[in-house]
């Protein structure tokens, strides 16, 4: 059965009796049971949050006795949550010009702005813009990224609130009295709201996913004569999902430290499954026979918000021989620390050496 190799997995949802049934249930999980995370203790971070309740309730009855049943359920999840991130940020030196750098004998150089411009050959001056921009970002706090002269880590922990709410129910009807022809129609719902991390603390999450996903499937069997049983069937699935974006804006980044805001963009999409299948189920003697037909109509419009604003990058990579020029008055650099020392100093000089001009479009 249908249209590739693999498992195929029949779900079956509940109908309702003659008698009222039903069921109420809530699961809860707290914070007061956990332990820190190592890095986050090591920082002075307390340990993140998650309190998540899962909760429901199910019915089922026959509005109309042994001819029409009605199943409902309701199931919801909260998670108030905390979630960790790390980033990569200037250190407190590299905000103020100062530049560091190991030397091969394993001791530590420090560059003020003025040995900067005096000994690389056209530096002009350091770029007060560039620091200003280096400014923005938080004090490091976590010495496990980056180089610990230049670039330092930052951890920090944020809400990421979850919301998740599913809808089913399904009827059945008896159409004769032979309960020779049955109908069945089942609908679900599903409506979540997930929201991300931010770039940093202060600031709106990078994205949100919402999904609105829906389906409606109805069947009905018949059975036409003792031999020959009929299965029809229809099924609409919905799958409707969006991420929103923050970026709306055209920006200049620092190589090997994170952006100061976030550039998620958003995505929408809207898949419809219309499915249509007949089985035909047929005893002739001792042998069965089946035998039957599936049509599937599927289409996929999809929205890629693909803000595509102009970005720039203060990248030394770019320059001729990827930056050895910035380097070369320096030759007591540890090699090891070369690509590091050299995008320090562009950041510092506010190198603005690889650009993108794009324009907004939809895909």
């Amino acid at each position: 059965q249908g249209r590739s190799s693999g498992a195929q997995v029949s779900l079956v949802t509940k109908s309702g009796t003659n008698e009222l049934h039903g069921s109420l249930y809530e699961y809860h999980r707290n914070t007061v049971t956990t332990a820190n995370r190592y890095f986050l203790n090591s920082t002075g971070i307390e340990r993140p949050k998650l309190i998540r309740n899962i909760f429901g309730a199910s019915a089922g009855f026959a509005p109309i006795k042994n001819r029409l049943f009605f199943f409902g359920n309701y199931e919801g999840r909260r998670d108030r949550r905390d979630q960790e991130a790390v980033r990569d940020v200037p250190s407190m030196n590299l905000r103020r010009g100062i530049v560091q750098y190991p030397r091969r004998d394993g001791s530590i150089a420090t560059l003020l702005p003025s040995d900067i411009v005096s000994r690389i050959d056209g530096a002009g001056s350091i770029n007060q813009a560039a620091l200003q921009a280096l400014q923005k970002y938080p004090e490091p706090n976590d010495s496990t990224r980056g180089d610990n002269l230049n670039q330092v880590g930052y951890r920090f922990k944020a809400s990421t609130p979850l919301r998740w709410n599913t809808y089913i129910s399904r009827l059945d009807y008896v159409l004769d009295e032979a309960n020779s022809h049955t109908l069945f129609v089942r609908g679900n719902l599903q409506n979540d709201n997930e929201s991300g991390l931010p770039q940093f603390p202060g600031q709106p999450p990078n994205s949100v996913t919402l999904r609105n996903n829906k389906g409606i499937a109805m069947g009905l069997t018949s059975v036409l004569r003792p031999t020959l049983i009929s299965n029809f069937r229809y099924g609409l699935t919905r799958v409707g999902q969006e991420t929103t974006g923050i970026m709306n804006f055209g920006d200049v980044t620092f190589r090997e430290l994170d952006q100061i805001v976030g550039r998620n963009k958003a995505l929408a999409q809207i898949i419809p499954v219309h499915t249509i299948a007949e089985d035909m189920n047929w005893t002739r003697g001792a042998h069965s026979f089946q035998f039957g037909a599936t049509l599937r109509f599927i289409s996929n419009r999809r929205i890629n918000y693909n803000n595509s604003f102009s970005t720039a990058s203060i990248n030394a990579s770019w320059l001729v021989d990827s930056g050895a020029v910035l380097n070369r008055p320096f030759t007591d650099v540890s090699p090891s620390a070369v690509t590091r020392f050299r995008y320090a100093l562009s950041h510092v000089l506010g190198l603005v050496t690889q650009g993108n001009a794009n324009y907004n479009y939809l895909v």
